[in-house]
């Protein structure tokens, strides 16, 4: 693995920002989320950050400017992809669970932006003692080796990229699992990946446009 590059080299770098919702089960109705979210350089947020804490307030008028915002937030922030675990009992199965998962939402984003060496900055400590070791070891059984993959404490307060990943978390977990979801077709259906099936390759993306973000700065 390389070292942590330097604030000047991030500012040149493609970055994929990772961080999760729900990882202490704060909320037993929502699975465990994680979101990867891409973003280019110089990495500056489009408009205002989305504040957290309102998705699941019991005032309905709360919830209901909190949804409008949320939306507003998800559509301009649409670079990114995720996945949900439900809870299991089993501690030791779902860390690995959650590393390979990792791994596979790590290779979803990278593969679309491989020719521009992306850097991914995942938020926190390792969660488990073998976790960095099942991600570099799926990566590679997917042929997709990455030195830069790094664990940064404080991450989501740090960098941007990041941040906006915890935010898009939460605003899914409010929007589509929380009280405040509704009933119409999921409007983010296709960024949600399935850790469990193939992977799909670069060619892949190239001929049939899989989930392929927008490529606006």
């Amino acid at each position: 693995m390389n070292r942590f590059p330097s604030k000047k080299k991030l500012e040149e770098r493609l970055i994929i920002g990772i961080d999760e919702f729900n990882n202490g089960k704060s909320h037993p109705e929502v699975p465990f989320i994680c979101v990867a979210y891409t973003s280019f350089p110089s990495h500056k947020l489009k408009g205002k950050i989305i504040s957290k804490g309102r998705g699941f307030k019991d005032d309905p008028k709360v919830r209901s400017r909190f949804r409008k915002n949320a939306l507003e937030f998800l559509r301009e922030h649409s670079r990114f992809d995720y996945f949900s675990l439900e809870a299991s009992a089993d501690q030791i199965f779902s860390s690995a669970t959650r590393a390979t998962a990792t791994a596979r939402l790590i290779y979803e984003s990278a593969i679309k932006h491989i020719h521009e060496d992306p850097l991914i900055i995942i938020d926190g400590a390792p969660f488990s003692p073998l976790a960095e070791e099942i991600i570099e070891e799926t990566l590679e059984r997917y042929g997709l080796p990455l030195e830069d993959v790094f664990f940064r404490k404080k991450a989501d307060v740090i960098y941007d990229p990041v941040k906006t990943a915890d935010r898009i978390a939460y605003c899914l977990g409010a929007l589509r699992y929380g009280s405040i979801g509704s009933q119409r077709k999921w409007p983010y259906r296709n960024r949600k990946i399935d850790f469990r099936a193939e992977p799909p390759t670069e060619e892949d993306y190239l001929l049939y446009g899989l989930n392929k973000p927008s490529m606006q700065r």
